[in-house]
């Protein structure tokens, strides 16, 4: 199972540069780019950004994956949850019966 997030999350990010989704009727490249600023002054924070939108398909020669610096956090954030996964299973299973219970609630006060 983890195999199959780490490949599904893999391609994600490989494919946030440029995805030519209607390649045959439109040439444009839909893409996603997220960007992390990690900062130290005055204070230790992050600061993130999202450039997305549509630009012309071009075939690039060389690929930058990720910078060095994202692969690490990509890393991390895939060991922490493989070796947190039950813990994140229950996490998970607790907010899904939060929203059971509240949409019960909702239901109930348009019912009643």
């Amino acid at each position: 199972m983890s195999m199959i997030l780490f490949y599904l999350v893999s391609h994600l990010v490989l494919d946030l540069d440029g995805v030519a989704l209607l390649y045959p009727v439109y040439d444009g490249a839909f893409y996603f780019i997220p960007v992390l600023f990690v900062h130290t002054a005055p204070t230790f924070g992050f600061d993130f950004h999202v450039e997305w939108g549509i630009t012309n398909l071009v075939q690039h020669n060389d690929y930058v994956f990720v910078s060095e610096l994202g692969f690490i956090f990509i890393f991390i954030f895939i060991i922490l949850l493989i070796i947190f996964r039950k813990e994140m299973k229950g996490w998970f299973s607790r907010r899904l019966d939060d929203c059971r219970w509240l949409i019960s609630k909702i239901k109930s006060l348009f019912a009643g």
